[in-house]
């Protein structure tokens, strides 16, 4: 009977994987699949699908701002939201910038939305906080250099504050109407 069991072969169900494993080995690899669903991070929305589709979903219904990105790349963002995504075009993958408050300073971090959100880390992140205006040298400059960016098939559950590593911005650094807007240099590489 046991090898029966050992032997026997189960579809992975989720959407466009044309995986067979071991029947012992279903929930292994389901925690790993690439066409694992992400979850939608809006309260109360039941949206469930891959990482372009969640981006999709996240900019036309939930009006989530969406800032193209390419690997390598410097990109000067000003956020004044909670949460901004992050397209990489070269392979599709889709990135969160959380932004939170811890006591009086703002923090910002990144998270990798991807399916099998168990992966190790795929991506590193370096983000640069400029401020007080203008930035005229490194000086006025804050810096988070991240070796490992956390992934999340769930990122309405992820609290920047606690993540591994995050970006604290004081006071002094932020603009806008409200002293609320963060000027941002991000760079997303490949490990």
């Amino acid at each position: 009977m046991d090898d029966v069991v050992l032997s026997s072969e189960m579809k992975c169900s989720y959407d466009g994987c044309q995986s067979y494993v071991p029947y012992h080995e279903l929930d292994g690899h389901q925690r790993v699949c690439p066409h694992a669903p992400c979850f939608c991070m809006e309260p109360g929305c039941g949206f469930c699908g891959p990482p372009p589709a969640l981006l999709g979903h996240l900019s036309v219904v939930h009006s989530v701002p969406v800032q193209k990105v390419q690997y390598g790349n410097v990109h000067r963002l000003r956020l004044s939201e909670a949460q901004c995504l992050l397209h990489a075009e070269e392979d599709d993958s889709v990135f969160l910038l959380a932004v939170g408050a811890l006591g009086m300073a703002t923090v910002v971090s990144a998270v990798c939305i991807c399916a099998g959100a168990s992966l190790e880390p795929r991506h590193a992140v370096k983000l640069r906080a400029n401020g007080p205006p203008p930035p005229s040298s490194a000086a006025g400059s804050i810096l988070l250099d991240t070796k490992a960016v956390t992934n999340s098939n769930r990122p309405g559950e992820v609290a920047v504050e606690e993540l591994p590593s995050f970006l604290m911005v004081p006071p002094a650094y932020l603009a806008g109407s409200g002293a609320s807007e963060v000027s941002l240099d991000v760079r997303i590489d490949r490990v």
